[in-house]
């Protein structure tokens, strides 16, 4: 209980960023490997780059106390891994994206749920990336004792 309590605000937006870029991971992976790209193959980039970021964060979630100065370039590499993982991710599905949205004729309804995931699957890096940022800013991730 007193590790909860001694969390700060900053701490909890660091926590709530790796369960958004869980989130958008998740998501990302049901779409890439369901439904209309069911059996192509996943970009490693992927898979290994929002686990790192999910890793680092949780490294410095539970011991920031004992990483002194790096825990800031760790949560900023780790927001870099979520923005990666955004742009790689666009563009591997980006003849999904071409086909719905410009070239509204004869393609399968799978295609529009591939885009939902996909535009779904962003969104939560977005939001996780965002928070990110705004983490590193801080370097109090627990409260003062």
């Amino acid at each position: 209980m007193n590790f909860i309590k001694k969390q700060s605000v900053w701490g909890w937006v660091l926590l709530g960023s790796a369960i958004s870029a869980l989130i958008g991971f998740i998501i990302y992976m049901v779409s890439d490997t369901t439904g209309y790209l069911a059996g192509n193959h996943v970009n490693a980039a992927t898979i290994i780059l929002p686990i790192a970021a999910i890793l680092l964060a949780g490294v410095v979630f539970a011991i920031s106390e004992k990483l002194e100065k790096v825990k800031g370039v760790m949560v900023l590499i780790a927001g870099l891994c979520v923005a990666i993982t955004m742009g790689v991710q666009v563009y591997c599905h980006h003849s999904v994206f071409a086909d719905a949205w410009f070239i509204p004729v004869n393609y399968p309804e799978a295609e529009d749920v591939t885009v939902a995931q996909t535009i779904a699957s962003v969104v939560f890096y977005a939001i996780s990336m965002i928070g990110f940022i705004v983490a590193c800013m801080k370097d109090n991730y627990t409260k003062e004792a």
